[in-house]
């Protein structure tokens, strides 16, 4: 048995006299659009399914329709398999039919014109949680909207038998729980899933399934909004510089250098130290990667995060400490000698920097007569020039690489034990590579320099980003947006828009789908109201009665109460509004002609 992964779904058109038209496709961006089947069992090559890469939806908006007019549509969705026979799998196709009708209230304007489309999220969440995902929402019908508060709601899943403990990581479009070692590979988690609420009313749940919800862009629509759930990639989010020799800095200032459009993360608006208050010296320190050519972030992260260290890295942060009893290194690729170095390297959890319970000392690795900036053996120093900036005028420290110890328990007994004397201990992974910390404009090697290392009492917190998690909520509001009843005045004068389609009906109109049927539809009206038949001498045909909220229309089959046939002529339709008033509309009706075919 073939096993098909779900790829996209086309949307086709149908007439009812004419066969369909594929109006768009929408499929997982995943290099998959054409697919061609050179199998088939007429030996023609054919191309069996044309995506776009232009990813899932599941709103689309149609132009040129006639309202009140019947219009028939089907999805199917496909899924691909490269080695079966034939690769794609489509679904059967789930017909609908649409009407276009226009709505009796007044439409926001903002709600219209955040519709007609733009690049930007029309609606954020407000994260209050740790997470560093985003949930957004698109105005894809002004008529749909409800003024209020939506929330996404993050939970762990209960344990049950669909539920999955864990997700494979190569599918990149779950997000993952927190384990003891998360593996920041996979973007979803096993167990997490999420409810959307409007303020205490869930509209969309989370649990239905028995499985986590995915988290994606364009997940589903509620109330003419588009929501998208999206979890962060894994990575780095920002490098603080949380203390200086004088103490804690509130707010702590930036660690890295954004300037030059290097894509680095900047922080409460800044792209570079602030030289006043980062170090109570006035030097200016951000970490970096040793080589690699340029100061890129991308190029920062394929050398700190080399290989599988990503893995390890997870959604931790850590901290460099740079403190009086500083701490030891060793020279992983040269000698195995062991150096002293001023500063100490911790793993501090997960988003608790201010608990000390959950730390891990980490073991600091030391490349520097092969590479790093240092000019002296033996010793943690600067030297040379880093490519941060355009000057020669920023020397960089010796290349640290960050170890886990083999004992991962918090505090130090890892660390101490892999530094004891004669211990036999050697690291578990590497987490970063090839760290250094340059001083921004610090002066041209060999020196003087403005400072030769930051100042004992700095610390340098890196931040990872967080997936979404239990707890987490995302919410934003939709007031302003929503459609607003008209007013007494409005209505009155709408009651001149009621008519019946088409008048006069000439044996025939395009609602009908047979010869058996006679059908007109009532165009314009209310949520509520009463329409009456009468023939020119004042007899009651048809009593219709409308009830039905957001629907603008009414069939009828202008059949009589009796369900009997009307006759050809003039007739009085009265259609009363309660509260409103009413109006009375002229239709002519000319039967259909009789064909005998059966004698």
């Amino acid at each position: 048995m073939w096993q098909f992964d779900a790829q996209g779904q086309g949307l086709p058109a149908c007439l009812q006299t004419q066969g369909c038209r594929r109006l768009a496709v929408y499929d997982i961006p995943n290099g998959i659009t054409n697919v061609i089947d050179d199998a088939d069992a007429d030996g023609l090559t054919e191309l069996v399914a044309s995506g776009t890469d232009a990813g899932v939806a599941h709103a689309i908006s149609i132009g040129g329709l006639t309202n009140y007019k019947s219009y028939y549509y089907g999805v199917r969705a496909y899924g691909y398999n490269d080695l079966a026979a034939p690769p794609v799998l489509y679904s059967p196709m789930v017909t609908f039919e649409a009407i276009p009708t226009k709505t009796h209230n007044n439409l926001s304007p903002e709600a219209v014109a955040a519709a007609a489309g733009s690049a930007e999220p029309d609606l954020v969440g407000d994260l209050d949680g740790i997470g560093d995902g985003s949930v957004s929402a698109d105005v894809v019908n002004p008529a749909a909207i409800r003024a209020g508060t939506y929330s996404v709601v993050f939970y762990e899943l209960p344990e049950g038998p669909n539920t999955r403990a864990e997700i494979p990581a190569e599918d990149p479009t779950l997000v993952d729980a927190l384990p003891v070692r998360q593996d920041a590979s996979k973007s979803a988690a096993g167990g997490i899933t999420y409810d959307i609420m409007f303020g205490s009313e869930k509209v969309f749940d989370g649990a239905a399934t028995g499985e986590p919800l995915p988290q994606l862009p364009k997940i589903a629509v509620i109330d003419g909004l588009e929501f998208s759930v999206e979890g962060p990639q894994p990575g780095f989010k920002n490098f603080l510089m949380v203390s200086n020799a004088a103490g804690p800095l509130d707010p702590p200032d930036i660690g890295n250098f954004a300037f030059n459009s290097n894509g680095y993360p900047t922080w409460l608006g800044s792209d570079r130290p602030d030289a006043s208050r980062q170090q109570t010296n006035g030097s200016t320190w951000g970490i970096a990667q040793g080589g690699g050519g340029d100061a890129l972030f991308t190029t920062f992260n394929a050398r700190v995060l080399r290989g599988d260290n990503i893995t390890y890295f997870g959604i931790y942060d850590y901290e460099m400490r740079y403190t009086t009893a500083g701490g030891k290194a060793y020279r992983r690729f040269e000698d195995g000698a062991i150096v002293d170095v001023p500063f100490e390297l911790w793993r501090t959890g997960i988003a608790t920097p201010d608990d000390p319970s959950d730390d891990m000392r980490m073991i600091p690795a030391i490349c520097e007569s092969a590479c790093g900036g240092g000019t002296v053996d033996l010793v943690y120093d600067i030297g040379n020039d880093h490519p941060v900036s355009g000057g020669a005028n920023d020397p960089f420290t010796d290349w640290i690489y960050w170890y886990t110890p083999v004992d991962e328990s918090a505090g130090s007994a890892g660390y101490d034990s892999f530094f004891a004397d004669g211990s036999t201990d050697d690291v578990n992974h590497e987490v970063l590579a090839r760290t250094v910390m340059v001083n921004w404009n610090g002066g041209v090697d060999p020196g003087p320099y403005d400072a030769d290392l930051p100042e004992t009492g700095s610390t340098l917190r890196i931040v990872s980003k967080k997936p979404n998690q239990p707890g987490d909520v995302y919410s934003f509001s939709t007031e302003g947006l929503q459609p607003t009843e008209a007013t007494d005045a409005e209505k009155v004068a709408r009651l001149e828009d009621i008519g019946v389609v088409p008048n006069p009906y000439l044996g025939a109109s395009s609602y009908e789908r047979s010869q058996l049927t006679d059908q007109v539809r009532f165009t314009d009206l209310p949520d509520v109201a009463t329409l009456r038949v009468f023939s020119l001498n004042g007899s009651l045909l048809r009593t219709l009665e409308k009830n039905s909220v957001g629907q603008e229309s009414l069939v009828w089959d202008v059949t009589t109460d009796e369900g009997l046939p009307m006759a050809s002529g003039m007739y009085l339709i009265h259609v009363e509004v309660p509260g409103v008033g009413s109006k009375v509309i002229k239709f002519g009706y000319v039967k259909k002609v009789t064909r005998l075919n059966t004698f």
